[in-house]
C-alpha cells in the first residue's frame, strides 16, 4: 500500500531480491483486496501482514508466534491499548491491529478478508470475529511495532477518512444482515 502516493516500481524491484511473494496492485484495489487474495492463493502455513505505515520492533517476530503455540489460536496482531501488558486472547474490546500473522488452517476453515472493505478499521475486526465465532481463538501482543501511535501515516493519504467512513457503514450494513455467517 503506497499510502495513495503511487507504486514505487524500483521498491518493488529491490523487494524481489528478498522474496518472490510479492503482490501488487496497480489497478486500484484496497489492501484489504490484495490481502485478501494473498491469504486465500498464497502458499503458507503463517503469513505476516503489515500496514504499510507500521514499522514492527526488532523482537517482534518471536512475541508475535508465542501464542500460536495454542493450536486453536488463529490470528495474531499488536495492540495499541496503554492499559494492557503483555498477550491478550480473544478480546474484541482490545483486538489486534497494524500487524498480524494468520494461520492459514483458520483461514481454510472461516474464510479470508472481505474485499469489500477498502482496508481501512473494521476489516481487520470481522475477520478475528468470525474467526472466533468458529471456534477459533486470536491474540493481541502489546508492543510489537515502534510507538504505534505514531506510526500512521493517514496524512499521506487523502482518501482516508472517507474510505475509513464507507468501511465503518459497510461493517454497520453487514451487521445488520448478519454478516457473521459469511465465509468470505
Amino acid at each position: 500500500d503506497a499510502c495513495g502516493r503511487g507504486v514505487d516500481d524500483d521498491f518493488v524491484e529491490n523487494l524481489r531480491t528478498y522474496t518472490d511473494d510479492i503482490i501488487v496492485s496497480h489497478e486500484n484495489k484496497t489492501m484489504a483486496a490484495c490481502w485478501a487474495f494473498a491469504l486465500l492463493y498464497m502458499p503458507y502455513d503463517f503469513l505476516i501482514l503489515t500496514c504499510p505505515d507500521s514499522l514492527p520492533r526488532e523482537d517482534y517476530f518471536s512475541r508475535m508466534m508465542k501464542p500460536f503455540e495454542n493450536p486453536k489460536i488463529g490470528l495474531v496482531g499488536n495492540i495499541h491499548h496503554g492499559d494492557v501488558e503483555g498477550t491478550v486472547i480473544s478480546d474484541f474490546d482490545k483486538g489486534p491491529d497494524s500487524l498480524f500473522a494468520i494461520r492459514k488452517e483458520a483461514v481454510n476453515a472461516c474464510g479470508g478478508y472481505s474485499p469489500s472493505f477498502n482496508g481501512r478499521g473494521p476489516f481487520q475486526q470481522e475477520i478475528y470475529r468470525r474467526m472466533a465465532r468458529n471456534g477459533w481463538e486470536f491474540a493481541g501482543v502489546k508492543g510489537l511495532l515502534e510507538n504505534s501511535n505514531a506510526c500512521h501515516a493517514w496524512d499521506m493519504d487523502h482518501n482516508w477518512k472517507k474510505d475509513l467512513d464507507k468501511d465503518n457503514q459497510l461493517w454497520n450494513r453487514l451487521d445488520k444482515k448478519n454478516y457473521r455467517d459469511y465465509n468470505w
